[in-house]
């Protein structure tokens, strides 16, 4: 599940792309299921997004791709969107956030450690 941070979604200045940092908080991170399902949210709108952790930037339209982050339970990444939709396309995708990727499971609490 991602969570986001508190700073809202900032406006890059030259062009029509919003970011936000989110923090993986559910006990999987960004698995096979939550990346899909991240997928078709995204897919709903028109606009190009990418992720980043650390030095690695992936599409964020691919579940392949985000696999690759290989972000467990705790990451910090930056969503990154562009286009007509951006505003939405992060605004759906902290919802999807906020809702624990619709997972069962215990998320990570505020100060805890996930590698005990």
């Amino acid at each position: 599940m991602l969570i986001p941070n508190p700073q809202p979604p900032t406006p890059d200045p030259q062009s029509s792309t919003v970011r936000t940092t989110l923090t993986l908080k559910n006990s999987l991170g960004l698995h096979v299921r939550a990346a899909a399902l991240w997928v078709r949210t995204v897919s709903r709108f028109a606009a190009q997004v990418t992720v980043t952790m650390g030095e690695q930037r992936v599409d964020g339209r691919s579940v392949l791709e985000l696999m690759t982050l290989g972000a467990p339970q705790g990451s910090v990444i930056e969503v990154e969107a562009s286009g007509m939709d951006a505003p939405a396309l992060l605004a759906a995708v902290t919802e999807l956030a906020e809702n624990n990727f619709y997972e069962t499971q215990t998320p990570l609490s505020e100060g805890e450690d996930s590698c005990k």
